[in-house]
């Protein structure tokens, strides 16, 4: 059996699995720990350890950059915890800031045991909600810039 293997010590256990199960080479994991896929050319999702010695699934879905404290993008950002809070009930991504990058992130969680099957079938729901996030983002960008 082919194992991935790294020296870098902030790689999770379940994304080494993931990698192994799915064939993804080693050299495709970044020096801090993480694992960034491409979907459909136009999706890119992180998969790195998070606090707690969880597993985090992010996507960058709106930059907020010059606009961080600003009264229009406080209208934006209500409006899609609005819309957040009606897909929770399906679907385990939620809404979070990124301070540090002013951005905002579509993320899930999973726990610190979680095995390769478990980031696997999250991975496929968070991918199939990512584009839904990115098109209401994406109108929400326009109003922000008009």
């Amino acid at each position: 059996m082919n194992t991935v293997s790294t020296s870098a010590p902030e790689a999770h256990a379940a994304i080494l699995a993931f990698m192994t199960r799915r064939g993804i080479p080693a050299k495709d994991l970044r020096s801090d720990g993480r694992l960034t896929l491409t979907f459909d050319q136009k999706y890119r999702v992180h998969l790195h350890s998070a606090s707690h010695k969880r597993v985090a699934l992010t996507a960058q879905l709106l930059s907020l950059g010059g606009r961080y404290y600003d009264a229009v993008t406080d209208e934006v950002l209500e409006r899609l915890t609005g819309l957040s809070a009606g897909l929770l009930q399906q679907h385990a991504s939620s809404l979070c800031l990124d301070e540090r990058a002013k951005s905002l992130l579509l993320q899930q969680t999973l726990p610190a045991d979680a095995s390769a099957e478990t980031v696997e079938a999250a991975l496929a729901d968070f991918v199939n909600v990512l584009p839904f996030w990115a098109s209401a983002c994406a109108h929400e960008a326009r109003l922000m810039l008009s």
